[in-house]
């Protein structure tokens, strides 16, 4: 399957995915707007599904990773598991290292240094 990220293609089934780490946001990324507390925010459907059967069925260690104040962590959680969605850990507060991240505020190196 071809999942077009930005301007580029990338072909989830043929590359070897093997003790990979990918990072991916919750808030405006997974879900629709961003979390503080006070609501629930509506889950991104076509982007859980498209997780859970190209990425983590796919031997991707998925990292759920927020800037979500760590107290949050059970109302998190619940979330995802509302939603289906698919991961091996969650990150609070923290960004931790991976070979990829999928993030709603993110930029290419490239496209920022514009080279």
């Amino acid at each position: 399957m071809k999942n077009k990220i930005g301007n580029k293609i990338y072909q989830i089934t043929t590359m070897n995915y093997n003790d990979k780490l990918i990072c991916v946001d919750l808030d405006g990324t997974l879900c629709e707007w961003e979390f503080w507390g006070e609501w629930e925010p509506n889950p991104k459907k076509n982007r859980i599904k498209f997780l859970n059967e190209n990425v983590y069925q796919k031997w991707w260690h998925v990292i759920i990773y927020t800037a979500r104040s760590p107290e949050f962590y059970q109302i998190t959680l619940a979330w995802l598991i509302k939603y289906w969605v698919k991961f091996h850990w969650i990150s609070m507060f923290i960004k931790p290292w991976a070979d990829l991240y999928v993030d709603d505020k993110a930029v290419s190196d490239k496209t920022f240094f514009n080279d």
